[in-house]
């Protein structure tokens, strides 16, 4: 929906498109990963970054274990998965197909948002 990409920062008020948009259309990927996927570029954690939306769009695997009660928190399912990763191969995978997209995209695009 367009709230969604406004609230994004991929949409303007005005409903038009943000230099972040731009930035985000470049990844063939949800908006809501391109962002991540941004966001941990600019921050220096783009391995990180590749690695978090991976196990997001994995979460359902982790729901059956407990975390606390908090079986949609991303960051106990992270930590499982650092301690396991060949338990979660898939993760690994979408992992290496992220980076692999990140690289293919030019890095100075994605850098700046000038």
């Amino acid at each position: 929906s367009l709230d969604f990409l406004v609230s994004l920062g991929a949409l303007d008020s005005e409903l038009k498109l943000t230099p972040l948009g731009q930035k985000m259309s470049d990844l063939p990927v949800h908006p809501r990963w391109a962002k991540l996927l941004i966001m941990g570029q600019q921050k220096k954690y783009t391995l990180m970054a590749c690695q978090l939306a991976s196990v997001l769009t994995e979460l359902r695997q982790f729901r059956r274990l407990a975390f606390s009660g908090h079986e949609n928190d991303v960051f106990p399912a992270w930590q499982e998965w650092q301690k396991n990763s060949s338990r979660y191969s898939a993760i690994g995978r979408m992992t290496e197909q992220l980076l692999s997209i990140i690289g293919s995209v030019n890095e100075n695009s994605l850098q700046s948002l000038d």
